[in-house]
C-alpha cells in the first residue's frame, strides 16, 4: 500500500490517484489516504478511531487521462466501516469486468488494464458536494459550471439524481455569496496543474473546501483554448 501523498506513477497507482498525490504535494486540501496496489494491509487504518468511515474508489492506469475519463465506469463504496473495507476493495475491483467499462474502452481505442488500484480514503461528512468544470464542457465559455448537492454527491455524479442547482460563475471575477470558495480554489488548481480545463469533484464541510478528484474536459475540442482572463 502507498499512501496517496507519495502516489505519482500512474503505471501503478492509476490516473485518479496519481492525480490525488499530485494535488496533495501542491498543498491543496485533499482527504488522506492509502493506493492500494497488491494486498490491503488492515494495520496502516489502526490508528483510526472506531467511528472513522472511508470512500473506497477505483483508480485505473487508463482513468482520468486528458482523452477518456472512465467517469462511472468502475465502482466507488462510500461510508465504509473499517471491517468492510477489504469487501469494498474486491467489489471496486471487480468492476474492472464490468461490460459498460470494455464498451467505453473500446469505443476509444484503449486496452483496459489487467488490475486495478484501489484508493482508501478517509470519508467526509460533506455539507454540500458537486462538480465543477472550469470552462464550460460544450462552448469552452470563460466561466466556472458547478453543480451540487446537499451532503454526498455520489448519485448525482453517476447520474441518478439532478442536482439541486447549476450556477455559472465567471472565471475573471469568480464571486458568489455561497460558492465563492469553490470557485477560487478550483480555478487554483486548474493552475497548478497547469494541463487546462478541468472536471473537479469537491465538497464542503466543517473545516472547509476540499478537492475530491480533478482529471481534464475531456469534451473540449483539441483546438480549443481558455481565454487569457487571468
Amino acid at each position: 500500500m502507498i499512501p496517496l501523498a507519495r502516489a505519482h506513477d500512474i503505471s501503478v497507482v492509476g490516473g485518479k490517484a496519481a492525480r490525488l498525490g499530485e494535488l496533495i504535494r501542491l498543498g491543496v486540501p485533499v482527504p488522506a489516504g492509502y493506493v492500494v496496489v497488491d494486498h490491503f494491509e488492515d494495520s496502516v487504518l489502526s490508528g483510526y478511531p472506531a467511528s472513522q468511515r472511508f470512500a473506497v474508489r477505483s483508480s485505473a492506469s487508463v482513468e482520468d487521462s486528458r482523452h477518456a475519463s472512465f467517469a462511472g465506469q468502475f465502482r466507488s463504496v462510500l461510508d465504509v466501516e473499517r471491517a468492510a473495507v477489504p469487501a469494498a476493495i474486491v467489489a471496486v475491483r471487480q468492476s474492472l469486468l464490468n461490460t459498460s467499462a470494455a464498451a467505453y474502452a473500446r469505443s476509444r481505442g484503449i486496452r483496459l488494464p489487467s488490475s486495478l488500484a484501489v484508493i482508501v480514503q478517509e470519508q467526509l461528512r460533506p455539507i454540500r458536494s458537486g462538480v465543477c468544470f472550469t470552462v464550460d464542457p460544450v462552448t469552452a465559455a470563460a466561466e466556472l459550471v458547478i453543480e451540487y448537492v446537499d451532503g454526498l454527491a455520489d448519485l448525482m455524479v453517476s447520474g441518478h439524481i439532478d442536482p439541486l442547482a447549476t450556477v455559472r460563475i465567471s472565471r475573471a471575477a469568480p464571486v458568489h455569496e455561497e460558492l465563492g470558495s469553490v470557485a477560487r480554489l478550483v480555478l487554483e488548481v486548474e493552475r497548478l496543474l497547469g494541463d487546462g480545463p478541468q472536471d473537479i469533484e469537491w465538497a464542503i464541510d466543517a473545516a472547509g473546501v476540499w478537492i475530491l478528484q480533478s482529471r481534464p474536459v475531456t469534451t473540449l475540442a483539441e483546438s480549443e483554448r481558455v481565454p487569457n482572463d487571468r
